[in-house]
Order: structure tokens, then sequence, then C-alpha cells
């Protein structure tokens, strides 16, 4: 998978979404995380973009029906999102879409089933889409200024110190927790305070889930053990 490539189409992207969002609203744009959304990048490629009650399809064979978190069909410009799933994965697959969208444009009537980010055994397409979402509803820059504003520059080492400043009482778990888990991650990831500070979760900040939060921190080598 071509990350670089990736990046520069997510920036790409952002950039041209800002520059709409600022010819628009003549008073000052609006906070990145309205410009940067799903829905915005859908109406920016001409593609409607709606949330149903599910997007239930059965096949031959199958005894349950295959119950998918997004369509996107490129005919009919239109990009489905099932509301059965929550709202952080209902985010993450708008965005999945729109890495399809942008990477993928040769793609037809397409049905993915629910991620956040987190599955390693998807075709090269899927993770490149998942990757795409990512860096779009995360990006480096500001994840980079959200982790320094809570714990300081980066990379922040395991240490018994800033376990205890991350789970208090808990901080036993977060020292033995197996090697190459996201432990560590998740703990940035959800964490409400630090030391005598107190803010909004990083996810909540982004509006990920604590794993697909995790994940990005750990691919910005936010992190060190």
């Amino acid at each position: 998978m071509d990350y670089a490539k990736i990046e520069k189409e997510v920036r790409l992207l952002q950039y041209e979404l800002w520059t709409c969002a600022k010819n628009k609203y003549a008073t000052g744009v609006p906070p990145l995380a309205q410009i940067f959304d799903p829905r915005a990048a859908a109406a920016f490629f001409g593609y409607s973009y709606d949330i149903l009650p599910d997007l239930r399809f059965g096949f031959l064979g199958q005894e349950e029906p295959f119950e998918a978190a997004g369509i996107i069909d490129h005919e009919s410009q239109q990009i489905y999102i099932s509301g059965r799933f929550p709202y952080t994965t209902q985010r993450f697959t708008g965005a999945h879409e729109i890495g399809h969208l942008r990477l993928h444009p040769g793609l037809r009537h397409h049905r993915d089933r629910p991620t956040t980010g987190t599955q390693t055994n998807r075709s090269l397409q899927e993770r490149e889409a998942d990757y795409f979402a990512a860096c779009f509803l995360a990006p480096k820059k500001q994840v980079r200024d959200a982790f320094i504003a809570r714990f300081g520059e980066p990379p922040q080492a395991l240490t018994e110190r800033l376990a205890g400043l991350l789970k208090g009482a808990h901080a036993h778990e977060l020292l033995n927790a197996p090697t190459g888990s996201l432990e560590l991650e998740l703990a940035f990831a959800t964490a409400k305070r630090f030391g005598t500070k107190q803010f909004h979760s990083m996810s909540t900040e982004f509006g990920l889930s604590h794993t697909a939060m995790a994940l990005r921190i750990r691919e910005l080598g936010l992190a060190t053990y």
C-alpha cells in the first residue's frame, strides 16, 4: 500500500474542501471537523449522502442476510450509510466510501461491511480506503497538536510515572500489557485526564472509535514502549 500517495490525496481533498468553504462562508470558515466531514466531501463530489435504517441484502445460499455498513453507487452518484451501527462506525464508513471515490473511481456498485479500520485480512482496496478514512478524519497535524496539548511532546514512552498519570490505580494493567498490544495507545485515545489536566478524550474530539483512534496514534508514532 502506498501510504504517501494516499496521504497526498487526503491533503489535496482537504485543501479543496477548505477552499470551497472559504469561498462559501464570507464571515469565516467553519471548524475543520465540519469541513472535513464525509457528508461535505460527498457533496463536493456531487454525490448524495443518506443514512438509512439498515442496509440488508439476501444472497442465495446464505442463511443470514448480508448487512452492509455502507454502499456506494457511482452510476446513480449515491452513498448510503446504515444507521444500525454506532455513530463512530457510521462516520468511519462514510469516510471510507469517500476514500473509494478518490482512490478507486473505477468501482461501480460497491457494498462495505462495518469497519473501524482495524481488520487486517481485507483486500488492498479496502485497506487503502480504511487508511484514507483515518487520515481524513484525524489529520496528522491536528492529531499531533491534540496529543501535545494533552500529554506533551511525542513520542511518549511507557514508564511507571506515565502509567500512573494515565491509569491511576490501574497503572499495573498498562505496565503488564502484552508486547505489541494497543493498550498504551488505547490509554491515550480514551484518557479524559492527565495529572491535573482534564479534557475531552481524543476519540471524542475526532469522532473515532477507541480502537481507530488508538491505531491512528500508533500510525503517527506518538507513543512508544
